[in-house]
């Protein structure tokens, strides 16, 4: 008997001391498991510091130096993978041998990142390649849709590239029409600019039933980008055109009184707009930085001159000794400057956003305007490129943010590429094989700034949900005021 407790003591020992191991080993896995986590977390911080010596080096990035560290080459996230081989819905015969459409003497990786081979690429065969766009209210979009099939009239000539497209013409029910007979022709890649986001979030489906990748350019739909058939979206920066404002803006304040104060006005693009609600946040985003700089009157010149005009009419009237006009477009700003100078006001400082050459020529050339934050209408050549890559096989990012520049005359350097530009511009816009990336990187009046303001662009942080988490309640409030 007694030896029977000692038995069972003994296996009560046994037991419990198990017990006791498995607990410790389980506790133990959930704390391997954090300590992997965080080193995971913490690999993307040590980048940075691996790729500062590449920054240094003005041919392979110059826009880094120049930016506080912040990139084209950031503008991308998430990716599909490589296939080894050509992307094809149906067999095609071999490509021609042409030329390509660009040349890595215009776009570096700053430019055009996260592409496996050198830019410049040739496709590899005589792929199908369909275009569906839609907004054409203005001549920004005329001059986006013009480029794009001038583009696509040259890949055909050199390479043999099947190329077709449609025109909406402002109509999102012709557009979903458009997109579903060009599908019927079996394209292999499908790019579209949607005239509406919401309504032609059906092509997603149509799409993924047909069996066809496709892009979206310049905007893009209500649907999730890198699933299923929803390659790649290729956007601006707006957040970036409303920064390069703000901070144009303080530079010239702090020009003109030795210090960063004074009052802004503000022409905003068509309130509600996605456009106009960036570049009013970004806006903001410089100037809240600076108490003493006070935007004091916001209207909404709805993208249109007309209405700016009136606009215009209204800041002077009633704040004819306003220091700053921050304008939604170019279009607002020349009606801006053409009413203050009917009024006799002088010394305000204009900003803007879009490129176009009449406003850089006529009122940044001449002294009447003193900045421009592009946003480029030429989307074609960074498509084109994406799209070929993408069809020959290689991995290629899910969300592309298109090179802008800043054109100011504010140093030497610049003043001497603008004169060499205005020698030569015959386009409504400043295309891209113009260059001077470089010399017009956004943010380089104060780079630590820029950097502490915007660390990564909206594409770099997260996409559409990161973009969201920077708009405020009101992008248009009065500031400091």
């Amino acid at each position: 008997m007694k030896k029977r407790k000692i038995l069972i003591v003994a296996m009560a020992c046994l037991l419990v001391f198990a017990l006791m191991l498995t607990a410790c080993t389980q506790s133990e896995a959930p704390a391997a498991e954090t300590a992997a986590a965080e080193e995971a977390t913490e690999a993307p911080a040590a980048e940075p510091a691996a790729e500062e010596p590449a920054a240094e080096e003005p041919a392979a990035e110059p826009a880094g130096d120049a930016a506080g560290g912040q990139t084209q080459a950031e503008a991308i996230t998430g990716g599909v993978e490589a296939t080894g081989e050509p992307r094809m819905v149906e067999e095609r015969e071999d490509a021609l041998d042409g030329e390509p459409l660009n040349s890595p003497d215009v776009y570096t990786e700053a430019e055009m990142p996260g592409l496996e081979s050198a830019i410049g690429v040739k496709p590899l065969k005589k792929y199908k390649v369909a275009f569906s766009n839609g907004d054409m209210d203005n001549d920004w979009r005329a001059t986006f849709f013009n480029d794009f099939v001038a583009q696509g009239e040259y890949m055909k000539e050199q390479f043999g590239i099947d190329f077709i497209y449609a025109n909406s013409g402002n109509d999102s029910a012709k557009q979903i029409q458009d997109i579903q007979a060009l599908l019927a022709q079996k394209p292999d890649l499908l790019m579209f600019s949607p005239n509406e986001s919401a309504p032609l979030a059906t092509i997603y489906d149509s799409c993924k039933e047909a069996g066809v990748p496709f892009f979206t350019i310049d905007r893009s739909i209500e649907a999730e980008i890198g699933a299923d058939q929803y390659i790649c979206d290729i956007e601006g920066d707006n957040i970036a055109c409303g920064l390069s404002m703000g901070m144009a803006i303080v530079e010239g304040l702090t020009d003109k009184y030795g210090e960063p104060k004074g009052t802004v006005a503000e022409i905003a693009g068509q309130i509600g707009s996605s456009p106009a609600i960036h570049r009013s946040t970004g806006l903001r985003m410089i100037i809240e930085q600076f108490p003493d700089i006070k935007i004091i009157q916001v209207i909404d010149g709805q993208f249109d001159a007309d209405t700016s005009n009136a606009a215009a009419q209204d800041i002077f009237t009633t704040n004819p000794e306003v220091d700053a006009v921050a304008n939604g477009c170019d279009a607002s700003a020349m009606q801006a400057v053409t009413v203050a100078e009917s009024m006799g006001i002088e010394g305000v400082i204009y900003v803007s956003v879009d490129g176009d050459t009449t406003y850089l020529k006529d009122y940044i050339g001449e002294g009447r305007a003193y900045h421009c934050a592009e946003y480029p209408p030429y989307f074609a050549n960074t498509a084109w490129e994406y799209a070929i890559h993408y069809l020959n096989g290689e991995a290629i990012p899910t969300i592309v943010l298109v090179p802008e520049r800043e054109f100011m005359m504010n140093t030497e350097e610049r003043t001497a590429k603008m004169e060499e530009m205005f020698a030569t511009l015959d386009t409504p816009f400043v295309p891209a094989s113009v260059g001077g990336y470089d010399v017009f990187q956004m943010g380089q009046y104060d780079p630590e700034l820029w950097s502490s303001t915007y660390p990564v662009n909206w594409a770099a942080g997260g996409g559409a949900e990161y973009l969201e988490t920077l708009i405020p309640d009101d992008p248009y409030a009065l500031t400091n005021s």
